[in-house]
């Protein structure tokens, strides 16, 4: 299921239509995933297949103003930063500057900034090259 998803995904970001568009169709995505992030098997899944596209989402300046896309993401992350492989993705993507940077993005959302933080904290208990 994670895989299709992600197939979907990558789909849809190369759909020929609006930003708004495709963040609109992104949320129901992310929402899905954020729910089978609750499974612990779908996490090999996620690490292998949807983790760094979701960085590459959350990080995209075209969608950084979608706030409840942003929020699912950081949901998503937060949810799979605490599984040792999805972390490792998160750190190996090379998106620890871009989780500090996020956070002066969307000062304004403090659901956000909690999970952001939440996220640089199980990161930087386990990785060295996140600290």
């Amino acid at each position: 299921m994670v895989t299709l998803l992600s197939l979907t995904i990558s789909k849809i970001l190369d759909f020929d239509c609006s930003a708004q568009r495709k963040a609109m169709i992104l949320v129901q995505i992310t929402g899905t995933l954020r729910n089978l992030a609750n499974v612990e098997q779908c996490y090999s899944q996620l690490a292998t297949s949807a983790i760094g596209k979701l960085c590459d989402i959350f990080f995209n300046p075209e969608f950084s103003q979608g706030k409840e896309l942003s929020l699912n993401i950081a949901r998503l992350l937060s949810k799979v930063s605490l599984n040792h492989a999805c972390a490792d993705k998160i750190v190996k993507s090379g998106y620890i500057k871009g989780l500090l940077t996020s956070m002066v993005t969307h000062k304004e959302s403090s659901a956000i900034l909690i999970r952001l933080a939440y996220i640089l904290g199980n990161l930087t208990t386990n990785f060295e090259e996140a600290r």
